[in-house]
């Protein structure tokens, strides 16, 4: 009688250890999984505002464009000269030249 209540406890603890085990696993299962989600849910807001920066540089790139064409030919020319405005400490006459003559187009820049 003693050896069949010793088998029976012998089986009850082992049984009960594999059940904790199982929980144990599933519960780490369980937080890398959400973990995992977390991680989705970042990259996934991440994507979003890289979405919305990206539509709201080209609105803005829409609105210059729209802008610098509302102006009359001597605004524009102001413009441009204040994007090609650089300081040089003695500039040479051929560093003004290249600097005041407008750029190249692509087939120009071809057969050069």
């Amino acid at each position: 009688m003693y050896i069949t209540t010793a088998v029976i406890l012998f089986i009850f603890v082992i049984t009960r250890g594999q059940r904790k085990q199982k929980k144990k696993e599933a519960f780490e299962k369980r937080e890398i999984l959400e973990e995992e989600m977390h991680l989705m849910e970042q990259q996934t807001l991440l994507l979003k505002q890289k979405q919305h920066l990206c539509e709201s540089s080209q609105n803005i790139e829409v609105i210059e464009d729209i802008d610098t064409s509302n102006q009359n030919p001597e605004e524009q020319d102001i413009g441009k000269s204040a994007i090609k405005e650089t300081i040089f400490e003695n500039p040479t006459e051929e560093d003004i030249k290249c600097m005041t003559r407008d750029p190249k187009t692509i087939i120009e820049k071809k057969k050069d």
